[in-house]
């Protein structure tokens, strides 16, 4: 209690307690006077009224508060949830301490004391021409930028892309797998190389292969001693032979486009088919027969579906001018002919037996006149190698006897003669 009159009170200006504090308001009787002159006539109740405050810490980019604030109060925070410098930015992530705020707003409930975190982070630029890794890509700093990639981007069952290169980035691979890898700002350029499937294919000499080969690639296609395919090239002999059948190359079929020589160059394009381009032929054998005995063979390869032609007096062999050898006829399979002009399509190998016979008709004749003593000359040919013309005329007239008249007249009259020679000596 305190003595009627005038009386001064003073009320404790703040009570810190840690980081609550109380700080004088007013008294209980509304006045703010602190200290106050009271005159005192009756008992009085008067109380001194306190403001609660927290102490309010805020460490953020944009929002730094610090201070002594009243309970319940709102404060507005202005957080700044992403901060981009050149290829390396922050990005907020939440709050470390006490009494923080979920949202950019905070109410003073108790004491705060809290500290904006952030992510640090480092952009990687893909570029890619095929569009579909290209992208920006940010990456925590302190870890390595990754991505995943098929070494092999299959665009139909003819085409494709193959990873080449990553420049700017590091390239490693797993298996079919490309990883691209930076641990610092970067821009990686993608080099794809498209490619198509060529298919070498060739049923005579079974040969079968398929090639990836890139775009503008140039494939090349030769003839050699054996068939093979390499990378981007393939080699067939110029002739195989199957018995009396045969295969000619006569060029190339590649991408829809005929060569029509054993050598060619062709651009890869788009998906092809490269094969050799065959002429077949088979065996044609003359054989020329005389009086049943082979004694010559001729052997010529002729397209196949093509029509043979010749003369059998190309094949006539060599015979005596009295004993001539006479063409009879040429067989070949059921096809028989008299003529000496053959003409067959061949569609399959073929052997022509060209039969020649002896003609005893000039010697029998030529015995039949020595028999009868007639003076006799006849005509024949005699075909030398040189094929040289020799005629000898022989010509055959009747036996009448006057020859033997002759010589005896021819007798009497050497007698008379030798008659007169002696008379003339005596």
């Amino acid at each position: 209690s305190l003595p009627g009159g005038q009386v001064e009170v003073e009320a404790e200006r703040e009570k810190v307690l840690g980081n609550l504090r109380y700080v004088f308001d007013k008294w209980s009787d509304g006045s703010a006077e602190n200290p106050r002159t009271l005159n005192l006539r009756t008992n009085t109740e008067l109380v001194a009224l306190y403001k609660v405050q927290y102490y309010v810490k805020v460490d953020a980019p944009g929002a730094r508060v610090e201070g002594w604030y009243d309970a319940g109060i709102t404060l507005n925070l202005p957080i700044q949830q992403e901060i981009t410098t050149g290829d390396t930015r922050k990005i907020f992530t939440g709050w470390t301490g006490t009494g923080c705020p979920a949202t950019g707003t905070l109410t003073v409930v108790g004491p705060v004391s809290c500290t904006a975190q952030y992510r640090e982070e480092y952009r990687v630029v893909v570029e890619d021409p095929q569009g579909r890794l290209g992208g920006i890509y940010w990456t925590p700093v302190g870890t390595a930028f990754t991505m995943k990639t098929p070494l092999i981007v299959e665009l139909s069952p003819d085409a494709r892309l193959k990873l080449l290169d990553a420049e700017g980035c590091k390239l490693e691979t797993q298996g079919a797998t490309a990883i691209l890898v930076a641990e610092r700002p970067a821009r990686c350029r993608l080099r794809w190389q498209k490619e198509y499937r060529v298919v070498f294919t060739d049923q005579v000499t079974a040969l079968y292969k398929e090639q990836w080969l890139a775009e503008g690639a140039r494939v090349s296609l030769s003839a050699g001693p054996t068939a093979r395919v390499e990378e981007g090239s393939a080699t067939v002999p110029p002739v195989v032979e199957r018995g009396q059948t045969r295969y000619v190359l006569r060029g190339w079929s590649c991408g829809g486009t005929t060569y029509s020589a054993q050598i060619a160059e062709v651009a890869v394009d788009k998906a092809m088919q490269c094969q050799p381009l065959w002429t077949k032929q088979y065996l044609v054998q003359v054989v020329v027969m005389y009086d049943g005995r082979d004694v010559a063979r001729n052997y010529t390869w002729v397209d196949e579906g093509s029509t043979f032609t010749d003369s059998a007096d190309r094949y006539k062999p060599p015979s005596n001018p009295l004993t001539p050898a006479v063409f009879a006829d040429w067989t070949a399979g059921s096809a028989t002919g008299r003529s000496p002009s053959i003409s067959m399509t061949v569609e399959n190998p073929l052997t022509i037996y060209i039969h020649y016979t002896t003609n005893y008709t000039p010697a029998a004749a030529l015995g039949a006149v020595a028999a009868g003593g007639a003076v006799a000359t006849t005509m024949y040919r005699l075909r030398k190698r040189q094929r040289e013309e020799i005629t000898v005329e022989l010509e055959v007239r009747p036996y009448t006897g006057e020859e033997t008249r002759v010589r005896e007249e021819d007798k009497t009259k050497v007698r008379t003669e030798d008659t007169q020679r002696q008379d003339v000596s005596k």
